[in-house]
């Protein structure tokens, strides 16, 4: 008798192809009531004896075979052997595996028991890796009485398994690298290692696992060698299951690896990234093994190792606002256009006796205002600012956010949380922004006046612009605030608004007129004289649609925003503020003309 696998736990696929209630004697030769209460067992990969139940042939226990036929060398085949009991008592497994021949035969799926009356599956299949015929048994050990009997009273069925290996091309996998140095990683800080798995061959390549295993083949072995203070090996406490992810161990994938049904094809690169995450100060090692159906390096085994040391420390702090220095701990009032530069030279390396050599400043994705365009200057220097628009300073009111990280002379980053985050408000009383979502066409911020007859005057627009509204009028009394008289003494006169001769801080003032892109144009009023005021945008040459955004800021707070899609001629009026005289007691009231309604939101 062969040497049998141990036996080990499968699952079960169950077919309810039969009733229990099924007639027996399918052993000819034994006693009737012996057999009317023992399990027995047919195949239907089987040709001896057929067995027919309720008109169907459930195939027999000798004879038995299965030809998977022309199979492509690494590809993988699957057959389904159907396993009946048409008993009434349940039918148990011992063992099913492959015993002898070419390894390239395999048990995919078996049952462990199967019911009275009811059929199971055994699944096989094949990948050849040479160019010729293979063969292999399959043996099926159970407790069914109709079979052929072993020496410790089992049931026995042998399938003769074959297929024929066909060169139609094969795949050729490559991995690169195959040590992963994660070299000086700051305890408590992450680093990652890209690991590049391609096909250089013809056919698909199929990765059968990418799984960690012990970087030692010792009988205590655990997953990760750390050091003794350790959590994250993966040990006999069970606190990590790198499989997932999981941050409580040494080394585990960022995303998952692809899986037997993801082929890479020929060609074709796919990358894991491998990541170190050490708890404590030491060194740290493992590995992975990756499976595959290259016939001819069917197991690589990468290995990983990094040490855990002391990091340096980031502080990052505003330097200067306009050139005006901040002390460590200041806290500067900043405006829009301000022009804010921010250090890290408060940083401390990891050793007394070190230094920083590099720095990383970057802004996040909500670390700016809506609409907000700036970039830093220099995000790789101790020191950096911002630029919009090849302006230095900021360009929006709102909250701008960065972060840093330093790194010492042994190329150990900082791992504590350094991030800045600062307030630009307006000082004035009044302020009106415009921005816009292309990096094309002048589009013109107008603020205008009422005045004493009641009108609302837009002049210095396009000629293709059609003034069109519930309030504006196309007409020019000097008291619209635009890039033609507002932004300079020199551009013409400015608007007078508080009544007083000459630019007052009751006048209006433009301080950018942005003429190719996102802006912002920004209206500002040192001390907001009383009237009311309506605010509107000019499609002043475009070349696109774009959407223009207007926020309304009273106080250095964002009172009111406004937003539209403007095309080329178009004329966009947004809202009217109406300014009370005495601000101490009456609050500014802002109306929004966009719902069609001119008095709804302050009578």
């Amino acid at each position: 008798m062969r040497l049998l696998e141990a036996a080990r736990p499968r699952p079960t696929r169950i077919l309810p192809l039969l009733c229990c209630a099924i007639a027996l004697g399918a052993c000819r030769d034994c006693d009737p009531e012996a057999a009317a209460i023992a399990p027995q067992i047919y195949l239907d990969a089987c040709a001896d004896p057929q067995r027919e139940v309720q008109g169907k042939l459930i195939g027999g226990y000798r004879e038995c075979a299965h030809d998977f036929g022309d199979v492509d060398i690494s590809v993988k085949v699957r057959h389904d052997i159907v396993v009946t009991n048409p008993s009434i008592v349940e039918l148990i497994f011992t063992n099913v595996a492959i015993v002898e021949g070419d390894p390239s035969f395999k048990v995919e799926l078996a049952p462990e028991r199967i019911g009275p009356g009811l059929s199971g599956i055994i699944t096989v299949s094949v990948r050849p890796k040479v160019e010729a015929p293979i063969s292999a048994v399959l043996s099926i050990l159970s407790d069914a009485n109709n079979t052929d009997q072993t020496e410790q009273s089992l049931s026995l069925v042998e399938v003769q398994l074959t297929a024929n290996g066909v060169d139609n091309g094969v795949p050729e996998i490559e991995v690169t690298p195959l040590d992963c140095d994660f070299g000086r990683v700051a305890q408590g800080g992450v680093q990652v290692c890209p690991v590049s798995i391609s096909n250089l061959g013809q056919r698909g390549l199929v990765l059968d696992s990418v799984a960690f295993i012990p970087p030692t083949d010792a009988a205590d072995a655990t997953l990760f060698d750390t050091p003794p203070d350790s959590v994250r090996n993966g040990g006999t406490d069970g606190v990590c299951d790198p499989s997932l992810g999981e941050e409580e161990c040494a080394f585990a994938f960022t995303g998952r690896p692809p899986g037997p049904t993801e082929e890479i094809a020929p060609d074709g690169t796919v990358v894991l990234s491998a990541r170190f995450t050490p708890d404590v100060l030491g060194n740290f090692s493992g590995k992975f093994r990756i499976l595959s159906n290259d016939p001819d390096e069917e197991q690589i085994d990468v290995t990983l190792g990094g040490i855990s040391v002391t990091p340096p420390t980031c502080v990052a702090r505003i330097k200067s606002v306009n050139g005006v220095d901040v002390p460590p701990g200041g806290n500067p009032e900043i405006e829009p256009l301000d022009n804010v530069i921010m250090t890290l030279e408060d940083s401390t390396p990891s050793t007394i006796d070190g230094s920083l050599a590099g720095f990383e400043w970057s802004i996040p994705a909500d670390g700016r205002p809506a609409g907000s365009t700036v970039q830093l200057v220099t995000p790789g220097t101790v020191t950096t600012g911002f630029t919009f628009d090849d302006d230095l300073g900021i360009d929006l009111a709102g909250t701008y956010t960065v972060r840093a990280v330093v790194y010492d002379d042994l190329g150990t980053g900082s791992v504590n949380e350094c991030e800045l985050t600062f307030e630009a408000i307006p000082k004035d009383h009044f302020l009106v922004q415009l921005s816009w979502d292309t990096n094309t066409n002048d589009i013109d911020l107008h603020t205008t006046k009422q005045a004493t007859d009641g009108s609302y005057c837009i002049d210095a627009t396009s000629f293709d612009t059609v003034i069109s509204g519930l309030l504006s009028e196309d007409c020019d009394n000097g008291l619209d605030c635009n890039y033609a008289g507002c932004k300079a003494a020199s551009f013409g006169t400015a608007p007078e608004w508080d009544g007083a001769a000459g630019r007052t801080a009751g006048d209006p003032m433009l301080d950018i007129d942005d003429l190719s892109g996102f802006g912002p144009e920004n209206i500002n009023v040192d001390a907001m004289p009383e009237g009311n005021y309506l605010v509107g945008v000019d499609s002043y040459s475009m070349s696109q649609p774009s959407g223009v955004t207007v926020r309304i800021f009273v106080f250095g707070r964002l009172a009111a925003e406004f937003f539209a899609e403007i095309d080329d001629g178009d004329w966009f009026e947004a809202a009217v503020v109406h300014w009370p005289a005495d601000v101490l007691t009456e609050d500014p009231c802002i109306e929004d003309l966009t719902d069609g309604d001119a008095i709804d939101d302050c009578g």
